[in-house]
């Protein structure tokens, strides 16, 4: 017998990743921070459609980068890539920064 999964199913890991990943961010590199930003963006929204900021406005730039970096790829692939990098992130530089108990479990 299949099993299917439900779109509230595939999207707990993703909302736990989010969620856990926020308590590591003074741990992360800026480029970490920019492909999990693509990667959420796009899992969100999908392709970037906004105009590019201004020169001026660096941040910003980059942001919208790490978002049109995904352009093309499907939302649940950019939602999985995600997890994935937010579970390695949370292993590896997560302890006593809340953690999920069991991320292999996503």
């Amino acid at each position: 017998m299949l099993s299917y999964e439900t779109e509230e199913d595939l999207s707990q890991p993703f909302t736990q990743a989010a969620e856990s990943i926020v308590s590591l961010k003074d741990k992360l590199t800026q480029e970490e921070m920019l492909i999990l930003y693509g990667l959420y963006k796009q899992t969100l929204l999908g392709n970037n459609t906004t105009p590019l900021p201004s020169i001026i406005a660096q941040k910003d730039r980059h942001k919208w980068q790490a978002w049109s970096s995904n352009r093309g790829k499907l939302k649940r692939v950019a939602r999985d890539e995600y997890v994935a990098l937010a579970n390695t992130l949370i292993t590896t530089r997560g302890r006593g920064c809340g953690k999920v108990d069991n991320p292999t479990s996503f």
